[in-house]
């Protein structure tokens, strides 16, 4: 019994897309009854050996993982009796009792779970299921290079997901799961996130920052205006539908709605330092002076040039046009 009430068996997950009757240890007929009534080929099922689409939310689980379902269907169906005076709802003997009934997939740290059917077995120590639904249990992501406006109590700044998320794992307590995830709890900076109710836009906390192995089930959105983003499949986007606005999956997107407006908080601002900006392109003017100091320091434009990283014909362009790309500024010794 796990600390929120739910009884859970723990598997390793592996993606299928089509299987046989007959390796599964359930007869052909059951799985007329659960919708299956044609092969790939779309030939009328008729042997355990035809090759079947597996449906998007069907699962096949181990055989040891069947047996415990047994006795957690038993305990559960004491209880209603015993406890409840109600009558049992699975009256299960065996595992093959359980094929059609339905079960709840999660994912370590995720909160939201997926409805799974139970419609075989393996003598793997696996859950085999569709690609799309063992994704559905993942947390949706984008890519560490996509940009994320965050509010820190102060002011607005913009970040990529991956030099706040590396930032917060190096300074947090983490959690580390058995399948790459390491996540950490949030703090106080908040961004802008869509209220399903509303679809409006509102300033929310950031409640977690999680960093996941590469997926494979990747899609680049790229909108009328040129902007791109990458992010998983099964990512959640606001669409319109035709009546109004809904969301859809990032793979089934024909269109994807952007804000008009954003209103983030505001505040009075008096002075903005342009250095404080991740801007590769930014330049320094009215530094002469200091690449000339620092030239003289470093015993010569050449030695200088080489602790800048950079040759001698790159520095002196710079103390010519009194202007220094930002990182060179930053390097001055």
């Amino acid at each position: 019994m796990f600390k929120d009430g739910t009884v859970r068996f723990d598997a390793t997950n592996v993606p299928l897309t089509h299987f046989k009757p007959a390796e599964t240890g359930v007869g052909i007929d059951k799985f007329r009854e659960m919708g299956y009534h044609s092969d790939l080929n779309g030939e009328p099922l008729a042997s355990a050996d035809q090759l079947l689409s597996l449906k998007a939310h069907d699962i096949i689980v181990s055989e040891e993982c069947g047996n415990y379902f047994v006795r957690v269907a038993q305990f559960i169906d004491n209880l209603l009796q015993g406890l409840y005076g109600l009558p049992p709802f699975y009256n299960a003997k065996n595992k093959n009792d359980l094929v059609g009934q339905l079960v709840i997939g999660l994912s370590p740290h995720t909160s939201v779970g997926v409805i799974g059917r139970i419609i075989g077995f393996t003598k793997a120590s696996v859950t085999f299921a569709h690609p799309f639904w063992h994704a559905a249990k993942r947390r949706d992501c984008f890519s560490g290079n996509a940009t994320l406006p965050v509010y820190d109590g102060n002011e607005w700044k913009i970040h990529t997901i991956q030099e706040l998320v590396e930032s917060k794992l190096r300074t947090s307590k983490t959690r580390e799961y058995p399948f790459g995830e390491v996540v950490a709890e949030g703090g106080n900076l908040s961004t802008l996130a869509l209220n399903p109710q509303t679809m409006r836009y509102e300033t929310k906390r950031i409640t977690a920052y999680s960093r996941h192995p590469p997926q494979n089930h990747v899609v680049e959105i790229v909108t009328k205006s040129g902007r791109k983003i990458i992010t998983t499949g099964v990512h959640q986007f606001p669409a319109p539908n035709g009546q109004g606005v809904d969301t859809a999956s990032a793979h089934q997107l024909s269109r994807v709605l952007v804000p008009k407006r954003l209103q983030p908080t505001l505040k009075d601002t008096k002075v903005i330092d342009l250095l404080e900006l991740n801007d590769p392109n930014l330049m320094v003017r009215g530094c002469r002076v200091l690449l000339e100091k620092a030239v003289l320091r470093e015993g010569g434009p050449t030695k200088c040039a080489a602790k800048l990283g950079t040759n001698l014909k790159t520095l002196s362009n710079y103390i010519y046009r009194d202007s220094v790309p930002k990182w060179v500024y930053g390097n001055l010794p």
